[in-house]
């Protein structure tokens, strides 16, 4: 009985640890990908009944279980039943308003179709899976980058914050996944509100801990561990190996003065143990002492 109640225990913490993170998720993409010039979902335009109509035999629907439901309801005339989930906005920044198609098509995450406007024909740009946070455009791009947040559904405690950046193909604007940083439970919520110039860095010592919060805490989870099906302790996330490199963008000190980097770890940084699952080509985020960690050009 005290294992069971132990483990429903600890799904409700992981829940409200979820929720906690889902509130504080605009912090932790602004943190990691900060820009300028940015829109948010309030911004878009929701497509009215004559429009969609209008445009429905213009779309390019490739391939896909979710765009095949649309191309059964344009056949049945039907497509203005999903007409809440069609949105439009210039994010190509020609001017000419583009579209956005959200919905959860069955799925756990929603999922973001966008196409762009030339010519009177709408050409298929790409998907985008979780909630868009924002969208933003850089010095040298006319058109919007965009950053989702996925993965927390389900009393989920690990997600992911994605960067989604703009390609044009054959004259034709396309989005492509750039960088995703994989984050742990409630690491966003002790992300400090200042951030500092990046320091990229080399790990110097061997089974280096990167962790959920800027404190040592080493204790056994009886539970964390019967959850996860391997060793946790206490705050430890993954251990990696020296030589591994990452980048840090904010610091704290602790209690003791030792100085805690916040930091975004190489995609083929080497975890010899790791929290983290679904993380190929994936950043890891999280807090390191900064005492063996030595800055590199």
């Amino acid at each position: 009985m005290r294992h069971r109640t132990g483990s429903i225990t600890f799904l409700a913490l992981l829940f409200l640890q979820s929720t906690a993170t889902a509130n504080d998720h605009n912090k932790l993409a602004n943190f990691v990908f900060p820009s300028d010039n940015q829109i948010t979902q309030s911004q878009f335009t929701q497509l009215t009944a004559p429009e969609l109509n209008k445009i429905q035999n213009s779309l390019e629907l490739p391939v896909e279980y979710c765009l095949d439901h649309v191309k059964m309801r344009i056949k049945d005339n039907m497509i203005e039943e999903w007409l809440g989930s069609f949105k439009k906005y210039d994010f190509s920044g020609d001017g000419i308003d583009d579209l956005l198609f959200i919905s959860y098509c069955g799925g756990e995450e929603y999922r973001n179709y966008f196409w762009v406007n030339k010519d009177n024909k709408y050409y298929y740009s790409g998907l985008m899976e979780g909630t868009i946070v924002k969208l933003y455009r850089t010095p040298d791009s006319k058109s919007f980058s965009a950053v989702t947040r996925s993965g927390y559904c389900c009393l989920g405690y690990i997600g992911s914050i994605d960067l989604f950046t703009p390609e044009i193909k054959d004259g034709i604007l396309k989005y492509k996944l750039q960088k995703r940083i994989k984050e742990f439970g409630n690491a966003s919520i002790s992300v400090p509100d200042k951030r500092m110039s990046s320091k990229r860095f080399i790990v110097k010592n061997d089974k280096y801990k990167l962790r959920e919060h800027p404190v040592i805490d080493d204790k056994y989870d009886e539970y964390g561990s019967d959850f996860e099906g391997k060793p946790v302790y206490g705050n430890t996330l993954a251990e990696f190996t020296k030589g591994s490199k990452g980048i840090a963008i904010a610091e704290k000190p602790d209690n003791t003065g030792r100085v805690w980097w916040f930091v975004l770890m190489d995609e083929d940084a080497n975890a010899i143990y790791s929290r983290f699952h679904d993380d190929a080509n994936a950043s890891k985020a999280g807090w390191m002492s900064s005492i063996f960690l030595e800055v590199i050009n």
